[in-house]
Parts: structure tokens; C-alpha cells; sequence
């Protein structure tokens, strides 16, 4: 594994993990991750069910979740199937507040924020929670109020 600088960090990539939103746990994909032959998860965040944020890969070291974009993105994994059903609330809320975090961090704009379908055939992270990123990510108008 190598390492991942912060004046690397360009991005940031949302993924799922295409199986049960409320039971999957780090520890399965840490399994999962390691029975692909690879030395630790993917990820370096993971968020559960609950709207919980737990540590994956070190930050500090290079990511495997988006092949070609690991040197300079961070990965962030919400569990759940999300062709099938959406986040819930707290897995949302979780994400978002990362999300601004993060870019906060790394001084990052929400265009730098993606899913893994842009840059592989996949359905990752799912279409429910692609919409919800790509509205996320919207720019704003100034002109509309606050509600």
C-alpha cells in the first residue's frame, strides 16, 4: 500500500456496499475485501445502518475502491443496496456532514465529490443514492431563499 498525501487528495468517491443496509458491518467488509486477496478494506470510512462513521484503510494510505483513482481520492462506503432502497436518515445525514468535513480538510468544492459509477462500469453506489448525490452536489442558486 502506498501512501496518500494530503496535497494529493482531489477527491472524493461514495460508494455502497451492495448488500444489507442494517446488518453489514466493517468487519464483513474488511472479510470480504481480504478474501479478494486484498491487505485491508478498501475504504477509508465506512458508514453503517445506524449512521455511524467508522475508520476503514488509514487516510493516510492509498485507498482500493476506484481503480485509477486511488492516489488521489479518499473512499467512503455506505452500507446498504442502494438500487433497491435508499439510505436511511441517519446514514445520510452521517455522509453529508463527512462530506462537508472533508472538503473542508482538503480544500475541496461539492464538484469534486463523486460516486464510483463515473469512473467504471458499475452500478455503485446505486441509482437512489447517485440522485441523492448529484442533488447534493447541485450549485445552488443565490437568488432562491433559504427554507
Amino acid at each position: 500500500m502506498g501512501s496518500l498525501k494530503a496535497s494529493q487528495v482531489a477527491r472524493i468517491i461514495v460508494h455502497h456496499s451492495a448488500s444489507d443496509r442494517d446488518t453489514t458491518t466493517p468487519a464483513d467488509i474488511y472479510r470480504w475485501h481480504k478474501e479478494r486477496g486484498w491487505r485491508d478494506i478498501g475504504y477509508q470510512y465506512i458508514i453503517t445502518g445506524d449512521g455511524a462513521l467508522h475508520f476503514g484503510r488509514p487516510e493516510t494510505m492509498t485507498g482500493a475502491h476506484t481503480k485509477g483513482h486511488n492516489r488521489t481520492s479518499i473512499g467512503v462506503c455506505v452500507t446498504g443496496n442502494f438500487e433497491k432502497s435508499k439510505p436511511t436518515p441517519k446514514q445520510w445525514k452521517m455522509l453529508c456532514l463527512f462530506l462537508e468535513r472533508t472538503m473542508q480538510k482538503y480544500s475541496l468544492e461539492r464538484s469534486h465529490v463523486h460516486y464510483h459509477k463515473e469512473f467504471s462500469a458499475t452500478a455503485c453506489c446505486g441509482k437512489n443514492l447517485i440522485s441523492m448525490v448529484e442533488d447534493w452536489r447541485a450549485p445552488k442558486s443565490s437568488s432562491a431563499p433559504d427554507t
